[in-house]
């Protein structure tokens, strides 16, 4: 079932890629503009650019924690229901214009951690690691009215909590991605499959609580963003996930950034396990 789905993204995406003419709008949508500002001085082979949110939350309150969380700490610790959140989230361009289209090849690395910065001694309580690959493709169609098809990406990614043994969680995945924008808003729909290797060992229902699919809305306003993100749709109201940010200027380079979330998932060692949480902090940038 998986080898038939990831035929299906192929071909989708070969299809998209030879009858599309790429040609760019007048006006720039949320997309457009995001990508502009992740593409600054490409041809500076060095250049790494921010690519989802980039941010640090000192305070933010879990409501509660699962057994893998409160057994696996040092000396065994007693975890603190408030703890600094922060995730770092970085893409690199390594190859663009195959065949004269516009398209590019990009590395990205994303990296969330959880520090118990409250505790007494201090400690990560978890980190989860992601690299991704993946193939990007300007579509730049007009839909309907000032809806923009912009994107259509196609790419692979790891992720792990590399801690080995009982309490390793981690998964591969490919996946496609389509972005829509409008000059406010913009819609990322991410459905993947699950590559079954040894990496599930661990973790073989993840799936069943992290879903087969991400979907991110995000709106913008008097320079201010509202977004939300939603995993597991197929299991609404049930294990579905949501992430809910809201981030506003605040000085200079900087957005204050409120965060709250409800589902499976904060972290990987917590896949199957329902919490909710809310943070305040700070970010570099949002999803537009």
């Amino acid at each position: 079932m998986n080898k038939l789905k990831n035929l299906i993204f192929f071909i989708v995406y070969i299809f998209l890629l030879f009858f599309s003419n790429n040609v760019f709008s007048q006006d720039q949508t949320t997309a457009e503009q995001q990508e502009i500002l992740q593409s600054q001085s490409v041809n500076n082979p060095y250049v790494v650019a921010l690519y989802e949110p980039t941010y640090l939350i000192p305070l933010v309150y879990t409501s509660s924690w699962n057994s893998a969380d409160q057994m696996d700490t040092p000396n065994s610790e007693k975890l603190n229901n408030i703890e600094t959140k922060f995730q770092i989230s970085l893409k690199a361009q390594i190859w663009k214009n195959f065949f004269n289209y516009k398209n590019s090849l990009n590395l990205a690395y994303t990296q969330t951690s959880f520090w118990q910065v409250y505790n007494n001694p201090t400690f990560f309580r978890e980190s989860n690691y992601q690299p991704e690959i993946f193939f990007s493709n300007s579509i730049d169609k007009h839909l309907m009215s000032h809806i923009v098809f912009n994107f259509f990406n196609i790419g692979a990614l790891h992720e792990s909590n590399g801690r080995g043994g009982t309490y390793e969680r981690s998964w591969d995945r490919m996946y496609v991605e389509t972005i829509f924008s409008t000059e406010n808003w913009l819609l990322s729909i991410r459905p993947w499959t699950v590559i079954d290797d040894k990496g599930l060992e661990n973790n073989r229902n993840i799936a069943n609580y992290l879903g087969y699919e991400r979907v991110v809305m995000s709106y913008r306003f008097h320079h201010q963003t509202i977004s939300l993100q939603v995993s597991n749709l197929e299991h609404l109201g049930t294990r579905a996930s949501t992430e809910l940010t809201w981030s506003f200027p605040l000085i200079k380079q900087f957005r204050g950034y409120i965060q709250g979330f409800s589902g499976y998932g904060q972290s990987l060692i917590e896949y199957d396990h329902y919490s909710n949480n809310i943070g305040v902090g700070i970010a570099l940038n949002d999803w537009i």
